[in-house]
């Protein structure tokens, strides 16, 4: 029996669309909060729950942030990326305080790496 696989995801550079992006990252899920503001959440999908129900938030469905590697920008940028209901994805840039946050966590981690 033959394994098929799933095809590339065919997410575009919004400032290059001919270039596709490559992923460089697990995902990491979103949540809101009482007060609508978006948080970043465990990479791990098991602590994501734990972590939801410490904080008392709700898990954002069909929406996660990615960091994409772009040959033509020659950068990796963290987008926020969203699944229509029709299965499309489609990227766009980091709600403020999450981009916030996840700068905060590369800082910590780069203090901690020799």
């Amino acid at each position: 029996m033959t394994r098929r696989r799933r095809p590339r995801r065919d997410l575009r550079c919004p400032l290059h669309p001919e270039a596709l992006l490559l992923s460089c990252s697990p995902k990491r899920y979103l949540a809101a909060a009482a007060d609508g503001s978006l948080r970043a959440g465990p990479v791990e999908r098991e602590r994501f729950g734990v972590w939801l129900r410490r904080h008392q938030l709700m898990a954002v469905e069909d929406a996660w942030i990615e960091q994409f590697f772009c040959a033509e920008c020659r950068a990796t940028l963290f987008w926020q990326v969203r699944r229509a209901d029709s299965g499309a994805l489609s990227i766009h840039p980091l709600p403020d305080g999450v981009k916030a946050q996840l700068e905060d966590v590369q800082r910590q981690l780069r203090q901690i790496q020799p």
